[in-house]
């Protein structure tokens, strides 16, 4: 019998959940950077991740628990600013009756298809190691830094897809109470800290 994943959100933390101090703010990787190192990236696996990291708003902790059935494709799904979805996950949340509901880009969810298009193991991960284990948090940080390394892109936080992509939305136009869903913050108020503390970064 498959064991069922529930990932943590922010809601459910309680005291085990420390935020970073406001100190250690800086302006997020930039977009540029990202686009970068997701045209660099040969490998299948790799760059679905990337992606999915780049355009989804999830955690790393939540992208390594997801299988291959939560994330269902979907052409009705809402623009959320520059990105065209064509896909929704869903991801069962800890003490919650309401899953973490995401929406999946176009380009991510291609690349997705070709990623499980190229494997041939029954594990219902959505990403594995190449030895066909479920990805830990750890795995993916090394990853990307290794790409990072490979690829001239200064080493960056895994936050910061996080940040970029909220940052981006919100230089797009889109509403605070949006950008708070789609990054699935406990508060509207921890949304708009993230852009004063950002904003005081950049003057």
């Amino acid at each position: 019998m498959l064991k069922k994943f529930a990932v943590r959100s922010s809601r459910h933390r309680g005291a085990a959940y420390k935020r970073s101090p406001k100190s250690s703010y800086k302006q997020p990787v930039g977009q540029q950077v990202l686009e970068k190192l997701a045209a660099g990236i040969t490998d299948l696996r790799d760059r679905a991740i990337i992606l999915f990291l780049m355009d989804t708003g999830l955690r790393v902790s939540e992208l390594v628990q997801l299988d291959r059935s939560m994330i269902k494709a979907d052409t009705s799904v809402p623009r959320a600013g520059p990105l065209m979805n064509t896909a929704t996950g869903s991801l069962p949340i800890a003490k919650s009756l309401v899953p973490r509901k995401f929406y999946v880009s176009e380009r991510a969810f291609e690349a997705l298809n070709l990623y499980l298009g190229s494997r041939d193991d029954p594990n219902p991960a959505l990403f594995t190691t190449k030895s066909g284990e479920r990805l830990r948090v750890d795995q993916v940080g090394k990853l990307v830094h290794a790409w990072c390394h490979l690829l001239g892109v200064e080493r960056f936080p895994l936050h910061d897809f996080r940040r970029r992509l909220a940052t981006g939305l919100r230089e797009f136009g889109c509403d605070p109470t949006t950008i708070n869903r789609l990054l699935d913050h406990s508060r509207v108020e921890t949304t708009l800290e993230l852009f004063s503390e950002i904003g005081s970064k950049a003057k």
